[in-house]
């Protein structure tokens, strides 16, 4: 059998949308993040992650932005919604860091 240019891509495009369907109603394909489950009182550093916002930082784990902004040497107008890889490259802090000054919040 002989298949001409046009059977070709609509073949290919049905087994590769195929095994995207299968795997997502197997649950083996997951396209969004899962959500982390943060309890109150409870604070882990490896919970933090670059793709996270300021403000989401500061609300989960209990922290004023303000005390935040001037241990990490940030301006007090910064945008609360950045995102903190983006922040870490313009101001040149580390993840560490950030962990750090909460873990030294909730130690006072």
């Amino acid at each position: 059998m002989k298949l001409n240019k046009k059977q070709f891509v609509i073949i290919t495009f049905l087994i590769f949308w195929g095994i995207i369907g299968v795997s997502i109603t197997t649950g083996v394909w997951e396209s969004q993040m899962q959500g982390i489950e943060v309890h109150e009182g409870e604070f882990s550093k490896d919970d933090i992650k670059g793709w996270m916002k300021l403000k989401a930082i500061n609300k989960l784990f209990g922290v004023p932005l303000e005390y935040t902004c001037n241990e990490l040497g940030l301006p007090g107008n910064i945008n609360k919604e950045a995102k903190l890889k983006d922040l870490k490259k313009k101001y040149s802090f580390e993840m560490a860091e950030l962990r750090k000054i909460i873990l030294k919040y909730h130690n006072q």
